[in-house]
């Protein structure tokens, strides 16, 4: 008896390891049961990718419409980018697309944390609530996004301004930082070696101040499920757990992502925008699942 009770303590993982499959496996059936927010949030991320795309190409063929051929040689591209030089700063030709940009960031600023609030609240619902309100049908999904709008809303659009300001405070730095090796340099490559310290360390800090943000949401949620008036913050080892959790999903995302964008280019066509298509919705399946484990490992 003592040598078969030695052996299961052998093998039962510690509690701390099972927290986190716990976890990870209660992220991933609320992906599996709640399939509206996945074709909703596909969509979303669909739509965003398309009005990137359909506003990059034009400002870049209204840009580049005159560009002279190679035949004209290296003083005509001087004249080319002189002029363009001359359009941007001393004429108003900038200004519809600066006013497009600014509506678009201020639709992603309204529409960004009141999204992230109505799956907090799902997710909130689904660990709380009975089961008639877990499923994921499309009444559920509606009543869920409306709710968390207006409970969570107002503080999550503050969470997500703060998230700006830190990940745009650095780059009154780089900005000039890089702009000056393109002076001095020319060139893409010489830009990219010089300052490939400081971009990595850039795009580091996002994730990280990405995942401080999802801890204060999560934190936000919790305390109103609790029927808490302020948000109480609990030990370091919970955000530790959000922080490495959502790093890893970030990563797995950002890899993936980096592989569907390798195999559009060495096969473009249908199959390069039926990859696009599809990683919409995985990426969208992701993110839910990153944001239902991280609440489930917030709650040990």
């Amino acid at each position: 008896m003592n040598n078969r009770l030695a052996t299961s303590e052998k093998i039962s993982p510690p509690a701390n390891q099972r927290d986190w499959l716990s976890a990870v496996k209660s992220g991933l059936a609320f992906v599996n049961e709640h399939y509206g927010w996945l074709l909703f949030l596909g969509l979303y991320h669909l739509a965003w990718s398309g009005l990137g795309y359909r506003w990059i190409s034009g400002f870049f063929d209204a840009l580049l419409s005159r560009y002279p051929s190679d035949a004209l040689g290296d003083a005509a591209v001087q004249v080319f980018w002189a002029e363009a030089q001359f359009r941007i700063i001393k004429t108003e030709a900038l200004e519809p697309w600066l006013w497009l940009i600014g509506g678009i960031l201020l639709l992603r600023i309204i529409g960004h944390p009141l999204l992230h609030a109505g799956i907090l609240y799902s997710i909130q619902a689904h660990h709380h609530s009975d089961k008639r309100l877990q499923s994921g049908t499309a009444e559920n999904l509606f009543a869920h996004f409306k709710n968390g709008m207006r409970k969570l809303g107002a503080a999550f659009s503050l969470i997500y301004l703060i998230q700006i300001a830190l990940i745009g405070l650095p780059l009154l730095w780089l900005v000039p930082q890089v702009l000056l090796t393109w002076q001095l340099s020319s060139s893409v490559e010489a830009v990219l070696e010089h300052n490939m310290l400081s971009l990595t360390a850039y795009i580091l800090y996002i994730f990280i101040i990405r995942a401080f943000m999802l801890y204060f949401m999560l934190k936000k949620t919790q305390a109103m499920s609790n029927n808490l008036h302020r948000m109480r913050l609990m030990s370091g080892s919970n955000l530790a757990a959000v922080l490495i959790l959502s790093l890893l999903f970030i990563m797995t995302a950002s890899l993936l992502s980096a592989g569907f964008s390798a195999v559009a280019i060495l096969w473009p066509g249908m199959l390069a925008i039926l990859l696009h298509f599809l990683f919409g919705f995985f990426r969208a399946g992701l993110l839910l699942w990153e944001i239902s484990s991280c609440y489930s490992i917030n709650e040990h």
